[in-house]
């Protein structure tokens, strides 16, 4: 049996879609008979009950200086963890910012193959290279060895695996009457609570809300008290799949994070604000072509987002563009799981 490893993080400084796309993945390769193990810093302890419940190993990293050596710590720290396995590791899956090639160059010493899933234009030391962002064609020149395979733009989005059937929704000038809110797994700008403060105002109250709350969330429980000072409103913590929401909804305000494809997957329409730079090219991008409405400016003040929200809440919805919605599958995962056999063989 091949033993793939996985580097990956989720807190409230990084966000959790790196840990979900990685936990997809990892779902979908379990049935090629792999023994897969996670390696990160500390979890939430309901990110540890889905490890725990899909049966992947896992191990802990002690809590480092996010500053301060962040790299050459975690090198070490890595390491430790790779031997006290006591395995040969064919594949180490690595997805976040805070390390990059010279981490990668030294781990590749103790194992046969890297992978490296990223959405920033960095060079990289690896066997495989992920960037599954609609924009990734503008990142397919970065530095990366000659051999190393690369697996560009949405055809490799590592979509929720409860996602299937891809059906838009059709509807064309229309009005908008139910509105999703999800603002990433942390909302480290607390953009939630802002949201809800704006939509509860006169003008705003027609709109049946659906407020998605993730699991690094520390605000939940006063957007839970907001919630209900406000009618036809309702919360939703930690849900393991949107479809059954974006499906009811005309509408969606997101991050500019990975749930925007979520939401393209469904033909569902967006309004995006920022929450990092790493969400930029993305979200720019699709702004262009259509395929959401993006407000541009990188610390909006409350009268930033009401006047976004009158300009494209209280109109007629617009649709994401066919040659956008045909980007996106359910394929990604499979696509991405044969290119790993591959090189497991």
């Amino acid at each position: 049996m091949k033993n793939i490893a996985i580097r990956v993080n989720a807190s409230n400084l990084v966000g959790t879609g790196h840990f979900y796309r990685s936990f997809f993945l990892a779902k979908n390769l379990k049935s090629r008979k792999v023994k897969i193990f996670f390696i990160c810093d500390n979890l939430n302890k309901l990110f540890v009950k889905k490890l725990k419940s899909e049966k992947f190993n896992y191990y802990i990293l002690k809590k480092k200086d996010y500053i301060q050596n962040y790299e050459k710590r975690d090198i070490y720290q890595t390491l430790n963890v790779l031997k006290k396995t006591k395995q040969i590791i064919d594949l180490l899956i690595v997805d976040s910012y805070l390390i990059g090639k010279q981490w990668e160059k030294e781990l590749s010493k103790y194992v046969k193959n890297i992978m490296v899933i990223d959405d920033l234009k960095r060079n990289h030391y690896c066997n495989i290279y992920l960037n599954q962002n609609f924009s990734s064609n503008a990142f397919s020149k970065i530095l990366v060895p000659q051999s190393c395979k690369k697996l560009i733009g949405p055809k490799y989005y590592l979509l929720n695996p409860n996602y299937r059937n891809k059906k838009k929704i059709v509807k064309s000038n229309y009005k908008i009457k139910n509105v999703i809110i999800f603002m990433g797994g942390s909302d480290t700008k607390e953009f939630t609570l802002k949201i809800l403060k704006i939509l509860s105002k006169k003008e705003f109250l027609n709109l049946n809300l659906f407020v998605v709350v993730g699991i690094n969330n520390v605000n939940f429980f006063l957007i839970k008290k907001l919630v209900k000072r406000r009618l036809n409103t309702s919360v939703y913590y930690n849900l393991s799949s949107l479809s059954n929401l974006i499906k009811k909804s005309d509408i969606a305000i997101s991050s500019g994070g990975s749930t925007i494809s979520e939401f393209i997957f469904f033909g569902l329409p967006s309004l995006v604000i920022n929450q990092a730079n790493n969400q930029l090219n993305n979200s720019n991008y699709l702004n262009k072509m259509g395929a959401i409405k993006l407000l541009k400016k990188k610390n909006p003040k409350n009268k930033d987002l009401r006047k976004f929200f009158r300009k494209n809440l209280l109109t007629k919805n617009f649709i994401v563009p066919k040659k956008i919605f045909n980007l996106l599958d359910d394929k990604g995962s499979l696509r991405i799981s044969k290119t790993i056999s591959e090189y497991l063989r």
